[in-house]
């Protein structure tokens, strides 16, 4: 008994004091580029929320508590359809009410800038859009155009690349593997989905499903060419 645990102590304390020694050497290293991560990610995010507009952004501190994306998209919906209701019956007036709190709606959306909030801006921009072709005396189609910028049309994964990276390196002091791992993760993260978005915006399938993250292509890359043809619309009627 003795013996064994004499011959498991001389096998497990040249490990201990092996990584013990790689943790006085490397850590340090280790540490400096996990900062030098979040410092970047950090920094993007603070210029992002510096921007007129996003001061109440929830980029890089989403509330998991607020309402969905979904919910604002389900009353949007509502919205429209009541401005339906409303020009059927002549009412122009209250139609145009309806479609204001619609937009307005559309510009809470932006301030949630993940994909799934791209999406939900889209489609929302998308209805207000189609509204106003069909009913242009309630609302002109370049008026509406103009009233629909919204910022993740343009980014439509910017927001969601900050998120995921900002989520892995938002922690301190979690020891010397977690920070090399999630330093090396944040990287990878933050170097694919920019090309992805790229690739996006370039309307190139290929190219942006070699790029993203193993296993989002199918969502990140069939996806994002709604956002970008809403985005291309958007600058037609603009001009």
């Amino acid at each position: 008994m003795h013996r064994a645990m004499l011959g498991l102590l001389l096998r497990v304390l040249p490990l201990a004091l092996l990584v013990g020694l790689a943790d006085h050497a490397l850590g340090p290293r280790i540490h400096e580029r996990y900062q030098r991560v979040y410092e970047h990610v950090s920094g993007e995010c603070r210029a992002i929320r510096k921007t007129p507009g996003f001061e109440h952004s929830t980029l890089c501190a989403e509330d998991r508590f607020g309402r969905s994306a979904f919910d604002v998209l389900k009353e949007a919906e509502a919205e429209l359809a009541r401005a339906k209701g409303y020009t059927a019956h002549d009412d122009d007036e209250a139609a145009r009410a309806s479609v204001d709190r619609a937009l307005t709606l559309a510009h809470e959306i932006d301030l949630r800038p993940t994909f799934i909030g791209a999406l939900v801006g889209a489609r929302i921009v998308r209805g207000v859009l189609d509204f106003a072709e069909a009913s242009p005396t309630v609302i002109d189609p370049r008026t509406a155009a103009a009233r629909c910028e919204l910022w993740v049309l343009a980014h439509p994964l910017t927001g969601e690349r900050l998120a995921r990276t900002w989520d892995l390196v938002r922690e301190d002091d979690l020891g010397l593997v977690a920070e090399a791992w999630r330093a090396d993760r944040a990287i990878d993260e933050d170097l694919r989905l920019s090309e992805a978005e790229r690739a996006i915006l370039a309307g190139d399938r290929g190219r942006c499903d070699r790029a993203a993250p193993r296993g989002l292509g199918p969502v990140y890359c069939a996806r994002g060419g709604e956002i970008v043809t809403t985005a291309r619309r958007l600058a037609k009627l603009r001009g």
